[in-house]
């Protein structure tokens, strides 16, 4: 069971699960209703959130958001802060 979050900079929950494996539980359950096979998605969907916890907790908070900004170019476009995630060498 999941402990109720304490301060402002704990991520966000739906029931038990946070936010970021909510959205991969619920992404499999879409597939899965989308190919008529419920069962087989909801399994492998458990045991990719098991792997992705695993994952998540050696690593810092919100790495994926960072993973995706720096190997997709995802994230704000205009601003002046943060560099072009596709310039690896700066002279």
């Amino acid at each position: 069971m999941k402990k109720i979050p304490n301060y402002q900079d704990d991520p966000a929950q739906l029931l038990f699960w946070e936010l970021d494996e909510f959205l991969l539980l619920s992404v499999f359950f879409g597939l899965g209703l989308a190919i008529n096979n419920l069962f087989l998605s909801m399994c492998f969907a458990y045991f990719l959130l098991r792997t992705y916890r695993k994952v998540r907790d050696r690593r810092a908070n919100f790495f994926v958001v960072h993973l995706l900004y720096w190997k997709s170019g995802l994230g704000p476009s205009q601003s002046r802060s943060l560099p072009n995630p596709f310039i690896r060498r700066y002279y």
